[in-house]
């Protein structure tokens, strides 16, 4: 039988603890630094192609009728999308006076740089980001469950009732 010294045990464990507390990289990295740099510019241009395609500025965009820090956010992702052709159009969806913040947005793009060729404002809801309701109407046959309440399988027999109970 062999007996291991109290100081060489010790020393093992040592040993083994420091081997593998070693820094392999945070944890809290989810992407290793290499990527992260074309994984974030991807994102931005994702947030910025959303934020154009969208195109609408609300009320929670303005503070009275002057824009707010969201709202020149909202203005500087829209600028982000280089890929886009311009003119970049804005629409102002919201109560107030429609005057002064067409203003206040016009004053942001002029200061960030744009020629009034390059810019757009426009009051009302954006036409293009709305869809007709027609094509999800055709769809609402598929999800009724029939006129007795029972759901059809997809072969056409009644598909076997579902029996929910109350537990109090």
């Amino acid at each position: 039988m062999t007996t291991l010294h109290k100081p060489q045990g010790i020393l093992a464990a040592i040993l083994l603890l420091a081997a593998g507390c070693q820094n392999q990289g945070a944890i809290d990295e989810p992407f290793p630094a290499e990527t992260e740099g074309s994984l974030r510019q991807t994102m931005q241009l994702q947030a910025s192609a959303g934020a154009r395609e969208d195109a609408m500025l609300y009320d929670a965009h303005f503070d009275a009728n002057q824009l707010n820090s969201l709202g020149a956010s909202k203005l500087a992702l829209m600028l982000g999308d280089s890929e886009r052709a311009f003119p970049v159009s804005v629409w102002i969806c919201c109560p107030g006076d429609a005057k002064d913040r067409r203003h206040a947005v016009e004053t942001y793009l002029q200061d960030v740089g744009l020629k009034a060729a390059q810019y757009r404002v426009e009051i009302g809801p954006n036409p293009k980001a709305v869809s007709p309701s027609a094509k999800a109407l055709t769809a609402i046959p598929k999800t009724d469950t029939g006129a007795s309440g029972a759901a059809q399988s997809t072969s056409g027999a009644p598909a076997p009732e579902v029996q929910t109970k109350l537990v109090n």
